[in-house]
């Protein structure tokens, strides 16, 4: 058994190219939200890490008085990297003299975050810092105050977002239109092709598996409605079906191929 249907398909891209807004209107919403434009603040940072995890308490205090002794060298002029190259356990930043790049609030353990968002000038050091990684000794590079920044700079992001929410509300409207041609107008697409605008296509036939036309056989729900009574034999407008998100359609019957036993010889290739 197989159907061929015929459908005016919505989708959301589609609707976002409708949608104009004034500067007037980007400049409202971004005022609206201006938490989504700022910048946190920032902080460059290197560090020396002396590890503790899975050492015993002996191992645990050797550490520590390495960690110290170390961080009198720094304070007497030792080169920072050099020394996170000879002393650091973290594998990761060791080869970049203890480098860890550009760090904000809530991306690492909280104690090395406080102690290291407690310093105040670049080149400034902390005291012996314990994580659960282990001892660390850490130096500010680099700061950058947190900021909202300007209209101008975020236009296209802010044009975007904007343009994306008035179209989500399009889109709903739109799918509510859609339904109530499709009832008002049960025996035809035609309707919606001239109200809505929208294009009337035909499948290639297909089976309740979706196979013949590969594309619909991801979409159970269509599926499911292109085989009902409402479909095959009362030959009406489907309901409005979600295939995702951001797409919607409406179906009828285009044509319906009734399930038949094949001839002998139609599958005698396949019997062989």
């Amino acid at each position: 058994e197989q159907v061929s249907l015929q459908y005016a398909e919505l989708r959301l891209n589609q609707v976002i190219d409708e949608v104009k807004v004034s500067n007037l209107e980007l400049k409202n919403f971004y005022l609206e939200n201006q938490g989504f434009y700022n910048t946190p603040e920032m902080r460059h940072a290197r560090h020396i890490l002396f590890s503790t995890e899975g050492r015993d308490q002996a191992t645990q205090a050797n550490q520590l008085a390495t960690a110290e002794s170390v961080l009198e060298a720094l304070k007497t002029g030792g080169n920072f990297e050099e020394l996170a190259k000879k002393y650091s356990d973290d594998s990761e930043t060791r080869e970049h003299g203890g480098d860890m790049g550009w760090i904000g609030k809530g991306d690492l353990d909280v104690d090395f975050e406080a102690a290291l968002f407690a310093l105040k000038s670049p080149q400034e050091l902390s005291g012996i810092v314990k994580s659960a990684d282990g001892y660390h000794i850490i130096q500010l590079l680099e700061h950058k105050l947190a900021m909202t920044q300007p209209f101008e700079a975020v236009k296209e992001a802010v044009s975007e977002q904007y343009r994306r929410q008035k179209a989500q509300q399009l889109f709903e409207e739109k799918k509510e239109q859609l339904a109530a041609l499709a009832f008002e107008s049960p025996d035809s697409l035609d309707k919606i092709k001239q109200i809505m605008n929208l294009s009337v296509f035909e499948t290639a036939p297909f089976d309740r598996a979706g196979h013949g036309a590969e594309k619909w056989s991801q979409y159970p729900e269509l599926l499911q409605v292109a085989f009902s009574p409402a479909i095959i034999t009362s030959k009406r407008n489907s309901e409005v079906i979600n295939l995702n998100p951001e797409r919607a359609m409406v179906v009828r019957l285009n044509y319906h191929l009734p399930a038949e036993q094949q001839t002998f010889e139609a599958v005698l290739e396949q019997v062989k």
